[in-house]
């Protein structure tokens, strides 16, 4: 049996976002916020010293999963209201609003009178959206690093006390 060596590193961004869930049975049917914490965790190899790279010795440089992150999540759902298409406020407060130029149909923002309005295509809860914001950085990661590396999770927390991990298991 040949062992390799793997390695792991995190980054953390937050943003604060209002959202509801309209068929929960508690307060979270109403429209509420939080101030989320959102952590990266990258897997795979370090670049060797041999190479001479500015990320020798490294997975990646943080530097780089925080402008990923702040690309594909702070700047559409900061400060922002995130709702479901299928949600029947939807309708209500996008009807005037002007989408953002965004390179998918959902999630689309909108700029609307009421603010920014991103609608998904799931209802907004945690596990939600770990998932998508996790799907949104694995082509960004695998591309900067050619392969060496992979998303290996994105943990959101909600509140202090609660979270949710979409984790990518590769099994064997």
């Amino acid at each position: 049996m040949e062992l390799e060596n793997i390695y792991t590193i995190t980054r953390e961004i937050g943003i604060d976002m209002g959202h509801r869930i309209p068929l929960h049975q508690s307060k979270c049917k109403n429209i509420h916020g939080h101030r989320y914490k959102i952590f990266m965790t990258i897997q795979g190899k370090i670049v060797p010293d041999e190479e001479q790279t500015p990320e020798s010795g490294m997975l990646m440089d943080f530097g780089f999963m925080k402008d990923e992150m702040m690309r594909y999540i702070d700047a559409i759902y900061d400060h922002a209201l995130c709702l479901s298409a299928s949600d029947s406020l939807t309708d209500l407060l996008v009807s005037d609003g002007r989408a953002f130029d965004m390179e998918r149909q959902l999630p689309r923002a909108y700029d609307t009178t009421w603010g920014t309005v991103v609608v998904i295509q799931k209802y907004p809860t945690a596990e939600n959206l770990a998932e998508m914001w996790g799907q949104s950085l694995i082509k960004p990661v695998y591309e900067h690093t050619q392969g060496r590396c992979s998303l290996k999770s994105l943990t959101v927390y909600e509140t202090p006390n609660c979270s949710a991990t979409y984790e990518r298991v590769f099994r064997v």
